[in-house]
C-alpha cells in the first residue's frame, strides 16, 4: 500500500469535509447552534392549551429551541425621485409637507413618504395589471414596479368584503422580519393601495442566547393577548424579528414568536424575556 498517497487523499477528504461544513455554517449560521426541542408531549400540551381557549391550529407547533442573537439594523430609505418615478412617471406632481410626512398628488393617485422610509401609495382609480390569481397579479405588480427584492416572501392574505390584502415579509438570512411589510390591496383583481416599510439588516450580535419554547411563547399568548382576538384560527406559530418604530438610524432588533390569526392579527412575544413585545391589535 503506497501510504504517501493515502495520506495525501486523507487531507484532501478532511480539507473537503472543512469546506463543506464552512459553507454550510456560511450559507445558514444558525442552523447549526441548534438548542433544545419540544417533546411530542409538551407540542401536545401546547395545542391542547391553544383548543381549550377555543382556537383553531393550521399551522404545527414549532419543536425547535434554538440560539439567536439581537438583530442590528439600520433605517432604509431611498431618494425621492425613486418613488416619484415608480408611481408618477409621467404626471404633474403636487406636493406638500404634513408633520413627518410629505405627500405627493397625481391626477387620482396620492403617494405619502414618511420621514422614517414608510410609504403608503393610494390610486383612486384602481390600476388593473392582468387576469392571473390575485396573489400572482400583486407579485407581478410589485416586479413590475422593481419594488420586488429576493428577501421578500409570502406572508399571509386577508379578505375583508370586496377587498384581498396580499402581505410580503422581507427576511434575513432565512428570519422573517416580522415589523418590514410590502402589502398590496386588490379589489376585483385591481391594485388599489401599496405600503412598504423596510429596513436595511447589518448584522447580528456576537452574542448566542437559547430562546424561549413554543409552549412557554403559547402559555404568554393565552394569558395576555388571546382574549383580544375575535378570529380564532391561528396560521402560523413561528421564530423571527419584530421591532417597533424607533426614532433612531440604527437599534437592535430582538428575536420573538409571532402568534397569527387568520385575519392578519398578530401577538409577539420577545424570544429571549417571554413578555409580550406587541401587536398589531
Amino acid at each position: 500500500m503506497d501510504l504517501s498517497k493515502a495520506k495525501t487523499l486523507l487531507i484532501v477528504a478532511f480539507l473537503g469535509l472543512n469546506i463543506f461544513l464552512g459553507y454550510k455554517l456560511w450559507a445558514n449560521p444558525k442552523s447549526l447552534w441548534q438548542g433544545d426541542v419540544l417533546t411530542n408531549e409538551q407540542a401536545e400540551q401546547a395545542r391542547e392549551l391553544l383548543q381549550a381557549h377555543g382556537f383553531s391550529l393550521q399551522t404545527p407547533i414549532p419543536k425547535q429551541i434554538p440560539q439567536l442573537a439581537l438583530l442590528h439594523v439600520a433605517r432604509y430609505t431611498r431618494p425621492l425621485s425613486f418613488w416619484l418615478n415608480t408611481f408618477f412617471p409621467e404626471c404633474e406632481v403636487q406636493q406638500r409637507r404634513s408633520g413627518q410626512e410629505r405627500i405627493f398628488a397625481c391626477e387620482h393617485s396620492t403617494l405619502v413618504v414618511y420621514d422614517n422610509g414608510r410609504i403608503v401609495y393610494k390610486a383612486k382609480d384602481s390600476e388593473s395589471i392582468g387576469v392571473e390569481s390575485s396573489k400572482a397579479i400583486a407579485e407581478r405588480y410589485l416586479r413590475e414596479k422593481n419594488l420586488w427584492h429576493n428577501s421578500l416572501r409570502f406572508d399571509l392574505v386577508v379578505v375583508d368584503g370586496m377587498k384581498e390584502r396580499f402581505r410580503f415579509i422581507q427576511t434575513y438570512q432565512g428570519f422573517p422580519l416580522f415589523f418590514c411589510l410590502t402589502e398590496v390591496d386588490l379589489v376585483d383583481g385591481n391594485v388599489t393601495d401599496v405600503k412598504i416599510d423596510q429596513v436595511n439588516p447589518l448584522r447580528f450580535a456576537q452574542q448566542e442566547v437559547t430562546v424561549i419554547s413554543a409552549l412557554t411563547a403559547i402559555e404568554k399568548f393565552v394569558e395576555e393577548g388571546a382574549q383580544h382576538f375575535t378570529d380564532k384560527t391561528i396560521v402560523d406559530i413561528s421564530l423571527g424579528y419584530y421591532s417597533q418604530d424607533y426614532n433612531a438610524s440604527r437599534w437592535e432588533v430582538a428575536p420573538v414568536w409571532r402568534i397569527a390569526t387568520a385575519d392578519g392579527k398578530a401577538f409577539y412575544i420577545n424570544a429571549f424575556s417571554g413578555e409580550t413585545e406587541g401587536s398589531n391589535l
